[in-house]
Parts: structure tokens; C-alpha cells; sequence
């Protein structure tokens, strides 16, 4: 075993499984939960979520989903009382939250960060008569539907083009694959995401928000401050154990036959059983011995 192998088994089956689900003809009944008064969070192929705000002006979405639920989706807006998209803002570039296109009308304005806009232009699934209208670095904020919804790059912690949505009105944050609650990180330290950047990034939106603001990734459950606080700790607490052994002259595969995050199981994820402490000592391993060279 060479010293990234559990890290690439782990990207390309990453990269396997979501051409399957990307594949699939008949996606299972789509659930669909408010959050808040104009605010709906769409599970799409029992996979993902995509979040709207319904109003008077029409639809804001985050992020579209797949090819093949892109209808389902218009139903259920419609359902809702709108199926107007005037704005989809993409959270970064991965299939299952951009390929699903066919939402996206002459009319709607895309937004996302440059990077997500260039890895978009290169994919072959993606048309480029869809790519965003609209960059932006920092923070671009949008009045709509009586809301002050504000769109914030926070890149590097899951890949080069992160961004969150904040729905300061509703006190609802978006955060894309920054977090997957629950679960272990998947940084994309091979494409320029970093493990320190991921830290920085979960503390500063510990810190940016009012203290009852709630977060909504894309995979799995609603997350409250003291969640984040204690995915903070996670983080740095396993980052600190792999370090130390990386100091003292272990290899990847060393520190993974000795289960040095054995304590930090529970942290694996039950939906993606390739994420887990195994790939997470990898990634760290990654980043303190290989990036850069």
C-alpha cells in the first residue's frame, strides 16, 4: 500500500457512487420540509438538499440537484405557490448540486464564486449555456421576497469554491458541503482544499452569526451553534493526534493499522462508509507530508 492509496479508494469510490445515483431514472418521492415561513428544504434522491425561498418575487434556490429530479422539483414548487426561479446560487461545483440544469429557466440569474464558474466551463455534463450569469468574492447581498439574503465565498475547507447562503431575516444559513453533519470532513486537499482552511473556515462561521442562527448543510441534519462548536473540536482535537504521530515518524498506513482515531468512530459516516477515520488520517497525513511537493 502506497502512502495516499486509502485516500485515492476513497475519492474514485466517491466519484463511482455519484455517477450511479447521478444515473438514476426513477428517483425516489422527493421530501419536502419547511424550515421557515418562505424557506423549504428539498431532499433530492435521497442524496441531497437543496434549499428555496418562495415569495411574491418568485424562487431563490440553492444549488439545482440532478439531472433527473430537476422536474420533481418544479412540482413541488409549483405545489408551493411558485415555480419562477429568478435566482440559483451554487454552493460549489459538484454534480449533485449543479447538474440538475433543467430548473433553470431563460430568465434565472446563476451566482456562484469564480472557481465554481471555471470547474463548470471544463465539465462535459454541464452545458455552457448554464454557467453563472454572476461571480463574486467576499460577500453579494440580494433584497428578495422581503428577505435580506446574503451570499458569502468561504472557500477551502470542502473545495477552492465554497460558499454559504444566509438568510438574515429567517436566521438561516445554508453551508453547502463546508459541514456534513455528523460525519467526518471530505476535503479536497488533492484540488487546493485544506484541512487548516476547513478549521478556520467552521470557526469563523461559529463566530459570524447570532447565537439562535440555524445551519442547514446539504447532507444530513440541521445543525445549531453548539453542534459546530463541537464539529470544531473534532476537528482539532483528531487533527492534533495525527500530527503528533506524523511528528514522531508514523506513515498513513502506520497510524491507520493502529486505529489512533479509534475513539473518534463514531464520527464515520453511516450514509458514505468511505468516509470515515481511515480517509480522514489520509487527508491530514496528505496535507502535512505531500501538498506542495
Amino acid at each position: 500500500m502506497n502512502r495516499i492509496r486509502i485516500f485515492l479508494i476513497a475519492y474514485f469510490t466517491y466519484l463511482f457512487f455519484s455517477s450511479v445515483l447521478y444515473s438514476q431514472e426513477n428517483p425516489p418521492d422527493m421530501l419536502v420540509t419547511g424550515i421557515d415561513q418562505n424557506i423549504y428544504r428539498f431532499y433530492v434522491n435521497d442524496y441531497v438538499h437543496v434549499f428555496a425561498h418562495i415569495g411574491e418575487n418568485g424562487v431563490l434556490l440553492v444549488d439545482t440537484g440532478f439531472p433527473e429530479t430537476a422536474g420533481q422539483i418544479k412540482s413541488k414548487l409549483k405545489e408551493l405557490g411558485r415555480d419562477n426561479i429568478e435566482y440559483v446560487v451554487y454552493t460549489h461545483s459538484d454534480g449533485d448540486h449543479t447538474w440538475g440544469h433543467g430548473n433553470i429557466g431563460e430568465n434565472t440569474i446563476l451566482i456562484s464564486h469564480p472557481g465554481c464558474k471555471e470547474k463548470l466551463a471544463k465539465d462535459a455534463k454541464y452545458p455552457n449555456d448554464k454557467l453563472p450569469d454572476m461571480t463574486f468574492e467576499g460577500t453579494m447581498t440580494l433584497d428578495f421576497n422581503h428577505e435580506t439574503i446574503k451570499m458569502i465565498t468561504i472557500p477551502g475547507g470542502h473545495s477552492t469554491e465554497d460558499v454559504i447562503v444566509y438568510f438574515e431575516n429567517a436566521g438561516v444559513v445554508c453551508l453547502g458541503d463546508m459541514v456534513v453533519s455528523g460525519t467526518l470532513p471530505f476535503v479536497r486537499v488533492r484540488e487546493g482544499a485544506s484541512i487548516y482552511k476547513l478549521l478556520y473556515n467552521v470557526e469563523k462561521v461559529i463566530n459570524m452569526f447570532p447565537a439562535n442562527t440555524r445551519y442547514f448543510p446539504s447532507h444530513g441534519r440541521e445543525y445549531s451553534k453548539d453542534d459546530l462548536k463541537d464539529y470544531l473540536t473534532m476537528l482539532m482535537t483528531t487533527i492534533d493526534i495525527v500530527t503528533k504521530e506524523v511528528k514522531n515518524g508514523k506513515t498513513d498506513e502506520e497510524m491507520v493499522k493502529q486505529d489512533i482515531l479509534k475513539d473518534w468512530k463514531d464520527w464515520n459516516s453511516k450514509k458514505w462508509e468511505w468516509i470515515n477515520t481511515d480517509l480522514w488520517i489520509s487527508t491530514i497525513y496528505y496535507e502535512l507530508t505531500q501538498k506542495g511537493k
